[in-house]
């Protein structure tokens, strides 16, 4: 083995008896490793948190959208339909579509009233694009009701606990869109709805404010006839959407709008990329002063060891060859708690996982902390500690160097 290397594993254990050099030894492995572990952890946390959420709305909203202004005739559909079957790469990556209306209403159940957004979809085709159908925790997905005269709703959980309905239930949807003049002005005309399914997406603003109907039903009661306010559509691969999108809108012309999640999403994503970015940043001080605390180590023990350089100086050592046994030194250090920083970092986003930490839903929008470990990130954050520990090594390992053997043993 390198003597130098030797050398450099004999010095990171103190002598016997010298506590003091130990405890400060192992506080600078400690911070090297609680940094990696904390890293690696908020890194997990805000990947999870940005695919749970990213997956949770797609499935949701689908990957892409066409709309026209306000509403567009739902025998458009044809035009997009024969614009799709017309180019071949288009046909291969669009996988579905279906027509959907969204709109604004006011529910209420006895005392208790609230503002929600209303999803009408066709039944038909809406599973080829969406997942909403397998969010469902009780009852079905628009099943006939069990009352007369009453339109089928499905609605959000934490919607659902809030205006203190159950299936079954039935409740009153005011629509402005098909009011009647009076003279005292518009008053909305109310109709029945049943709650014949309950939904838990996991989103709150999902969750709390949002009910499905059928698109017919929407229909009838925003008075829209043959008008839809847009078309969703579904592709294999949601990473390449944006150029399936801009090649839609160059087949369909600017008389249509087409969007992608992704546009949609801008600022969310845009929030939680910054948001991880920031908080990297700021754990990432951790390891930094777990590596100033290398720096006291090494420089003390430089001063302890002092006699010893000397001697290895005068019998031939070269400068070079000191710096090279503190830098060794430092490095190991640095590499060992970069390596158990790893193994409980990983351990602990496992942990989170496994047993699915509880959020509050009132603050946070998920319910539970998503977890999600990407091993290029835990490299990335391995190589970058070992890296700051390799360069906290260089001034304590030049200082050493500097020493003049014969001031260093001349009192010995």
């Amino acid at each position: 083995m390198n003597y130098r290397i030797l050398l450099a594993k004999r010095y990171i254990k103190p002598p016997k008896g010298n506590k003091f050099q130990l405890f400060i030894t192992l506080l600078s492995i400690g911070g090297i490793m609680v940094g990696v572990a904390t890293l690696i952890t908020v890194t997990s946390v805000m990947n999870g948190l940005h695919n749970d959420i990213k997956k949770k709305i797609i499935g949701v909203n689908a990957h892409m959208i066409i709309t026209q202004g306000m509403t567009i005739p739902d025998s458009s559909i044809y035009v997009i339909n024969k614009a799709i079957e017309e180019d071949d790469y288009l046909k291969d990556k669009i996988t579905g579509i279906t027509p959907f209306i969204f709109s604004k209403v006011m529910i209420r159940r006895k005392s208790l009233v609230d503002g929600v957004l209303l999803r009408g979809c066709d039944l038909n085709t809406a599973k080829d694009v969406t997942d909403i159908s397998e969010k469902i925790i009780e009852g079905g997905f628009l099943t006939k009701p069990s009352h007369e005269g009453v339109y089928p709703v499905v609605m959000g959980i934490m919607l659902a606990e809030g205006m203190e309905v159950e299936i079954g239930d039935v409740f009153e949807i005011y629509s402005i869109m098909s009011s009647t003049i009076t003279p005292i002005g518009p008053v909305p005309r109310i109709y029945k709805a049943e709650v014949v399914g309950i939904f838990d997406i996991g989103l709150y603003e999902y969750n709390s404010s949002w009910i499905f109907m059928n698109i017919e039903d929407v229909k009838n009661i925003m008075k829209m006839e043959d008008k839809v306010t847009g078309f969703q559509l579904s592709v294999k691969d949601v990473m390449s959407v944006r150029s399936i999108t801009k090649r839609l809108q160059e087949k369909l012309g600017y008389s249509f709008i087409v969007q992608d999640w992704l546009s949609l999403n801008k600022n969310l994503f845009a929030a939680l990329k910054l948001e991880k970015i920031v908080m990297t940043l700021v754990v990432f001080l951790i390891v930094v002063v777990a590596a100033f605390n290398i720096v006291s180590t090494l420089i003390m023990i430089v001063i302890q060891k002092t006699k010893e350089i000397g001697i290895l100086r005068s019998i031939g050592l070269r400068k070079k060859d000191v710096m090279e046994i503190f830098m060794y030194q430092g490095t190991f250090m640095g590499i060992i708690g970069t390596l158990l920083g790893v193994m409980v970092g990983v351990l602990l986003c496992w942990g989170l996982g496994r047993y699915e930490f509880p959020i509050d839903t009132d603050v946070y929008i998920i319910s539970s902390l998503p977890i999600t470990i990407d091993y290029f990130d835990v490299m990335i954050i391995a190589l970058a500690s070992v890296l700051i520990s390799f360069i906290s090594t260089l001034y304590p390992a030049y200082r050493a160097s500097k020493l003049v053997p014969v001031e260093a043993i001349r009192y010995e």
